[in-house]
């Protein structure tokens, strides 16, 4: 996805071959402090199905408060 695509959109708006709006409640857990991880059905950059794993991390600097999340994400085998 290009800066153009992406800049000024809400994340879970974002096409990006991956189903974010099956993410939300882990994403609410990483902002409760805790790790979350699902996999789900994607679509690669060149729109092959793929099987992708999920974690939402905390994202808490040093002030100790949660700042926002983490999201790493890997291909998994279906």
């Amino acid at each position: 996805m290009r800066e153009e695509e992406a800049r000024d959109r809400h994340f879970l708006k974002l096409d990006i071959g991956l189903p974010v709006a099956q993410l939300v409640e882990s994403l609410h857990a990483s902002l409760r402090g805790e790790e979350a991880e699902v996999t789900l059905e994607a679509t690669n950059r060149r729109g092959r199905a793929m099987g992708c794993l999920v974690t939402c991390l905390t994202m808490d600097l040093d002030n100790h408060e949660i700042e926002g999340a983490i999201l790493l994400m890997e291909p998994v085998s279906r």
